[in-house]
């Protein structure tokens, strides 16, 4: 240090101190500005990255509320249908009955909803009130329905819930009881309908930015959608943060 302080000091000649000096002074100036103008831009850059993404997330949200609300109340609606629920408690009475009621008042209903909507695969209706398979939609509840999880859970809950499944399966599922018209307190039967989860959740294909990645999860941490966005690290960073 001392060195070069002579150099500088006794053996360099006067024009190249002032060269010097002179850089050294415009350089330093220059040279915190920038660090400080890159600094600045980038936390812009990323506050605007962040409020973006955040604002497509809201709409996301926002959207795929507006679906499954939807649906929901299709199948509440259908539910509470009270010429079906009459004839449901009066099944043992009569089968045929049942059958007829299906024909002329529920099924249509039924088809009505699964030709209008977009998003709806199809329906089934289990119920201990039937023996044997009624037109297209009634069916019996045997062992193997009673003890599905889906099922047990109707039965305790008079909720609507929704049972959606990986993307490789073919469909998404609600389910809802069906109650007595008396007391509204037995359940009766159990309402399922079967949605296009594709369909259902194409909201997550058009609300995109900068290729970020989506991933949705149900209520028990399982996966029900997920685009990765390209970085490993950080994309198994979110699925353990999901799970």
């Amino acid at each position: 240090m001392k060195a070069l302080y002579k150099w500088f000091a006794y053996k360099l000649p006067i024009r190249s101190k002032l060269l010097i000096s002179f850089s050294i002074l415009v350089m330093v100036p220059i040279l915190v500005l920038g660090i400080y103008s890159y600094q600045q831009s980038k936390e812009n850059t990323e506050r605007q990255i962040r409020s973006t993404m955040e604002s497509n997330l809201t709409r996301l949200t926002s959207e795929l509320d507006t679906r499954f609300q939807r649906e929901g109340s299709t199948v509440r609606f259908l539910a509470y249908n009270l010429t079906f629920r009459n004839a449901l408690e009066n099944s043992g009475a009569s089968a045929m009955t049942m059958a007829q009621v299906m024909n002329t008042s529920v099924e249509p209903t039924f088809w009505y909803f699964i030709a209008g909507d977009s998003y709806v695969k199809g329906m089934e209706v289990y119920s201990t009130k039937v023996r044997d398979k009624i037109g297209n939609f009634l069916l019996p509840v045997d062992d193997t329905v009673s003890q599905q999880a889906w099922y047990r859970q109707a039965l305790d809950s008079y909720l609507i819930f929704f049972t959606v499944f990986h993307f490789n399966s073919n469909h998404s599922i609600s389910n809802r009881a069906i109650l007595d018209t008396n007391s509204s307190s037995e359940v009766i039967a159990v309402l399922r309908m079967f949605c296009y989860p594709a369909s259902l959740l194409d909201a997550t294909d058009s609300m995109n930015y900068l290729d970020n990645g989506i991933r949705i999860v149900d209520e028990t941490g399982q996966t029900v959608y997920a685009r990765n966005s390209g970085v490993d690290a950080l994309d198994e960073a979110v699925r353990l943060l999901a799970e």
